[in-house]
């Protein structure tokens, strides 16, 4: 079975490796620097990352805790979101002495998912606990942050990588697997300008494309891959959605992710929520869902269409 070039191959696991936002990476690296010189003198921060999906967030808050050598757990924010996983999981963490490092740290992932309880919780454990454990958060969305979490952190900012940033990388990737004789540069470069600024979306899609083949690439296998679904397909699950009709929408989505990455769904029902004439409340209720949105994976989808099919029968 094929390894995972995006979440494991060619997954950064050195500061030099992580693509683009140089400078935020580099302020990282300073900080951890001077941590492992002096941590008396230069106490780790608690730190921030903040960005869309596939920046190098995660990339980042992984490599910090092994250079550092700290003892560290994760916790997803959007998985894991109530109040009780904080009390009974990272309090308990977070409230032990390291017993092999000099400091350990909770990695909470996507923390824009967390509840407010949990973040007022998670606020609290960290300022009873601070001499034990520092933290790392990710989030694609401050909006939904609590103000008085987020002023304890230190902030870093994560800008969208560009086309030509993720060609150079997707090329590396394409002659390190011997495929260069598959795909050619002009193809990559259109998987890179797809990406929309996603490193670990487009490294996905370029797997997709490539992995096992021998012969050259049509126009046709590329679309299959990278185009996004017919926006009249979209239409029909979003109105099936809006009138209530839940498992109808479902196998809409059910068709459309036979064929379309569940990425490249979700920038479509994007795209067509923009055009489309549905009524005004209609489209506040598809924008909340939307908002919803973790991350564009298949049960988030499906969370979205609960959303909007659950207020259309309310009414």
């Amino acid at each position: 079975m094929s390894q995972d070039w995006a979440d494991s191959k060619y997954k950064p696991k050195k500061y030099e490796e992580i693509v683009g936002n140089d400078f935020t990476v580099g302020r990282v690296k300073t900080l951890c620097e001077s941590f492992k010189e002096d941590p008396k003198k230069n106490p780790l921060p608690n730190m921030l990352l903040v960005g869309r999906p596939g920046v190098g967030k995660s990339c980042l808050a992984e490599i910090v805790v092994r250079d550092i050598g700290a003892e560290f757990r994760e916790w997803n924010g959007s998985d894991e979101r109530k109040l009780e996983v904080i009390r009974n999981e990272v309090k308990v963490f977070a409230s032990t002495k390291p017993i092999d490092s000099v400091i350990k740290v909770a990695v909470i992932e996507e923390a824009d998912g967390l509840d407010g309880k949990a973040q007022d919780a998670l606020r609290r454990t960290m300022e009873k606990f601070s001499d034990n454990c520092k933290y790392i958060f990710t989030s694609n969305d401050l909006a939904r942050m609590n103000a008085g979490l987020m002023s304890r952190l230190k902030k870093f900012d994560f800008y969208d990588l560009t086309p030509d940033d993720i060609f150079k990388r997707l090329s590396q990737i394409v002659i390190a697997e011997k495929y260069d004789n598959v795909v050619t540069p002009d193809q990559i470069f259109v998987v890179a300008e797809r990406a929309k600024g996603d490193m670990r979306n487009a490294i996905k899609n370029l797997q997709s494309l490539v992995i096992g083949r021998k012969l050259p690439l049509s126009k046709e296998e590329m679309e299959a891959v990278i185009s996004r679904p017919p926006p009249e397909t979209v239409s029909t699950m979003m109105n099936h959605a809006l009138r209530g009709r839940f498992t109808e929408s479902c196998k809409e989505l059910n068709n459309l992710c036979f064929r379309y990455t569940t990425e490249n769904i979700f920038f479509a029902i994007f795209d067509e929520f923009l055009k489309t004439d549905m009524k005004e409340e209609e489209k506040v209720i598809v924008a909340e869902a939307l908002a919803g949105v973790h991350t564009p994976e298949k049960r988030y989808l499906y969370g979205m269409l609960a959303h909007i099919s659950a207020w259309a029968m309310h009414f």
